[in-house]
């Protein structure tokens, strides 16, 4: 179906139209309730919902009361982009850094899909913008392009960014030493050294070790709120003849938090390809909090749905302030 959103009053049918109870924020474990909640509001939207917000380039966006917003495009990725390093522009600060592009290396395949390389498109876009405020408006403001390297797949032989990265990176005039690396396996070393010494003391960190379908393997879970909330949050697990736990991707996530907040960053914004991600509803934020992380956090997932892309964005420890312009 093609959307074509052109006087205000139509929007209350275009939007059930195209929702067909699909469209829904993934984590409703946040308090939001679904399309398909039976709670409605006066135009028929979820009683949850707080506004529509407009902008030039997207059909509609969706703005929750806290954490986050839809970006819904006509399959038009160029203007998601432009219309995402805008909205997130305003967010910037004195120490931010800005990650985006991740992908897992099969067997030695540097192929990538097109949303990771939107990810990465968005990030260098960003931060380009960012330098040249800085430029402009003489703003001494740290802000850092990083990338996550899975070197893993890649086992003695040196990374290379893919040619469609290079790519990006020239076009936006941006030099390839700018990029700060992460690696997934020292941030794998330090987060089993994190696990190692909470679990020590299990009960003052939140931690609880149980048994997983598997006999030979326990699972570790960090509660992130109070135990008899059921807040939790699989972080790894380990064998029973292990000396060490194997920490899942979101604790790595939390790591990686931690450890950009000890060099002094105040808030980092992640924009990921939802499928590269082991942990698509953000919980690895709720394990930084848990663990002391006090950085604040916007977290972009690029998704695809009925053959539209979505971005989904959410924010924690910081209001987004979102564009409410109506198209002209």
């Amino acid at each position: 179906m093609n959307l074509k959103i052109s006087e205000k009053e139509n929007i209350y049918e275009d939007w059930k139209q195209f929702n067909a109870g699909c469209l829904i924020h993934p984590c409703t474990s946040r308090g939001y309730r679904g399309y398909n909640s039976p709670v409605r509001d006066e135009q028929g939207f979820p009683a949850r919902t707080s506004e529509i917000c407009w902008d030039s380039n997207a059909r509609f966006c969706i703005s929750y009361l806290k954490n986050g917003i839809w970006i819904v495009e006509n399959n038009n990725l160029e203007n998601s982009i432009e219309t995402l390093t805008k909205e997130l522009l305003p967010h910037i600060v004195d120490g931010t850094i800005i990650e985006g592009g991740n992908f897992k290396i099969r067997e030695g395949n540097y192929k990538t899909h097109y949303l990771s390389t939107a990810t990465f498109k968005t990030a260098v876009t960003l931060y380009k913008k960012v330098k040249n405020e800085n430029r402009k408006f003489k703003l001494k403001r740290r802000v850092t392009l990083a990338f996550m390297i899975d070197d893993f797949s890649i086992k003695g032989v040196e990374f290379k960014l893919p040619d469609e990265y290079v790519r990006v990176l020239e076009q936006q005039g941006i030099n390839q030493q700018e990029i700060f690396y992460f690696k997934e396996s020292n941030l794998k070393n330090r987060s089993r050294n994190t696990l190692i010494r909470l679990l020590t003391k299990p009960d003052d960190a939140g931690i609880t070790v149980e048994k997983e379908y598997s006999t030979d393997h326990d699972a570790i879970f960090l509660h992130y709120g109070a135990k008899s909330s059921g807040k939790k949050a699989l972080v790894a697990t380990v064998h029973k003849e292990a000396l060490a736990p194997t920490p899942f991707g979101r604790m790595l996530l939390a790591q990686k938090l931690l450890d950009v907040e000890k060099k002094g960053y105040k808030l980092a914004i992640n924009l990921m390809h939802e499928d590269s991600y082991e942990d698509k509803t953000g919980q690895f934020v709720d394990v930084c909090s848990k663990l002391g992380g006090k950085i604040k956090v916007i977290n972009a997932y690029f998704k695809e749905l009925d053959s539209r892309v979505i971005i989904d964005v959410t924010s924690h420890k910081i209001r987004l302030r979102i564009n409410k312009k109506a198209p002209h």
